[in-house]
């Protein structure tokens, strides 16, 4: 559902390069970065239950949210919306048809929509953890971290369990650090802080380490950096920023033959992945680092 792509930045010719940025804003709705299911994020007719209207409204609203959802999975989000902001004018009381508009909104790209939709949902049943959480996503999508961030506490406070509040929160922060640098290193730190609670809840959850990776490399803790990278390629042996942030780290602390090792794989990755682009661009940097080396150490040769 509501997944921002990964921002990769990328220095071509030089060996200091630049952090590939994984700030992935994950909503309940996205089976993206897990491996696992996460959970829906549809309201069920269940909700509808719980809350009291005529029964007839009840039933015509549960088939409306129904038929809404079943068109937002086939990505039709225009009748999508139309059938679930109809539910929400024939059982206007029920939270869970407010919320289903929002998620079908953010699928939509509409954040403004969403974060009406949520905030509606909200005011009849301020427990709705859920809604806080994509509320959340909303505004920092429209990058609005510091309110996104609050939305999170909230999420938090409601459930201490909550493995998105606390993974996009630790996004948001990032997010800040990146934007005020006068306070940047409280807010990596807040940022490895929330990333910690998010794998201590879901250890398979590989974008809090690669994002914790990020925040450590920041911070000049280089050797926390790469352990996080490391168990991301353990994770996903795939994962080219993974390959590629690590193999920056081992050029920042001179460990030259594991950076080419790395940039190596990084663009066999690339190239078997259909991004020429990409491989070009690794290839370039791999051969800059390559050339720049000792003549003691030319036993690795670029392949």
């Amino acid at each position: 559902m509501l997944t921002s792509k990964p921002l990769s930045v990328w220095c071509l010719g030089c060996l200091g390069g630049s952090i590939a940025i994984w700030l992935g804003l994950v909503g309940a709705a996205s089976a993206s970065p897990f491996p696992t299911t996460p959970p829906s994020p549809w309201m069920a007719q269940s909700h509808a239950s719980q809350e009291t209207s005529p029964n007839q409204n009840r039933r015509l609203a549960v088939s409306l949210v129904q038929q809404g959802i079943e068109q937002a999975r086939r990505e039709n989000y225009d009748r999508a919306i139309a059938k679930l902001r109809a539910a929400t004018e024939t059982l206007p009381d029920w939270a869970g048809a407010h919320y289903n508009l929002g998620v079908a909104l953010g699928l939509a790209g509409d954040w403004p929509g969403a974060i009406d939709s949520y905030t509606r949902a909200i005011e009849l049943n301020d427990r709705l953890v859920a809604a806080y959480v994509n509320r959340g996503l909303a505004k920092a999508s429209r990058g609005d971290f510091a309110s996104a961030i609050a939305d999170y506490d909230e999420a938090i406070d409601l459930d201490r369990d909550r493995v998105l509040a606390y993974y996009n929160r630790g996004v948001a922060k990032a997010a800040l650090a990146r934007r005020t640098p006068q306070k940047a290193e409280s807010l990596w730190q807040a940022a490895i802080e929330n990333y910690s609670q998010a794998i201590k809840r879901d250890t398979t959850l590989t974008d809090a380490y690669m994002n914790r990776g990020v925040a450590y490399f920041y911070l000049r803790e280089y050797v926390e950096a790469i352990a996080d990278y490391t168990s991301v390629i353990f994770r996903n042996p795939q994962s080219i920023d993974a390959y590629y942030n690590r193999g920056l780290t081992y050029v920042t602390l001179g460990w030259r033959q594991e950076a080419i090792a790395d940039f190596r794989q990084a663009s066999q990755l690339a190239l078997q992945a259909n991004q020429p682009s990409r491989y070009r661009q690794l290839l370039q940097q791999l051969r800059s680092l390559v050339q720049s080396q000792p003549e003691n150490e030319g036993e690795n040769q670029l392949q």
